[in-house]
This record gives structure tokens, sequence and C-alpha cells, in this order.
């Protein structure tokens, strides 16, 4: 009897620990900024996500560290007649719901 407690116990505590992994996907939360073409000031904060699938991100990366690795603290798009800065805050990664 001990030992199907003991054995029913590791059973809940890995499923436990593996279910949170095995949500199909995930989403980064955040909040971002950006200057336009014209001027370099920022404008108003804006809450934003984007949605990723477990599967298509590099094995060595989990959700928070995706999110953190894709939205840094700023960042800056530029074409041929002007450049765009962004900044990012409050990154998290939750899961999709």
């Amino acid at each position: 009897m001990k030992n199907i407690c003991s054995v029913l116990i590791l059973i809940f505590v890995a499923f436990q620990s593996c279910s949170s992994k095995d949500e199909p996907c995930f989403q980064c939360n955040y909040e971002t900024r950006r200057s336009s073409c014209s001027s370099l000031s920022f404008g108003p904060w804006e809450s934003e996500f984007s949605q990723h699938d477990r599967d298509n991100i590099r094995d060595d990366l989990n959700p928070d560290s995706f999110c953190a690795l894709i939205y840094p603290s700023s960042d800056i798009e530029c074409s041929s007649t002007c450049c765009i800065n962004f900044q990012f805050r409050n990154v998290e990664a939750v899961n999709c719901e």
C-alpha cells in the first residue's frame, strides 16, 4: 500500500510539472510605444500581445526568455527614408486562453 501511495504521488507531481509545458501556445503580453518618421518623441504606451506556438521556438528558450528576446527594452526599424524607434516594457509570457 505504501508503494502505491508513493507511485501516485510521483505521478501527480510529474503531471503538475508538465501540465504548463503541454499548452500548445503561449502569448507575449507587453506595452509598446514608438516614434514616427517626422518626430523623435514617443507616442503613448499601448498594450499589445503576440501568440506563438511552443513547438516553433528554439529548444534553449522557454516562453519567458523568448518574449524577452523578441521584445527588448528598445528597438529600431529603418527604411530608406526614415527610422522608427520602439520601446517595450512589462513583457511577460502567459498561456493562450
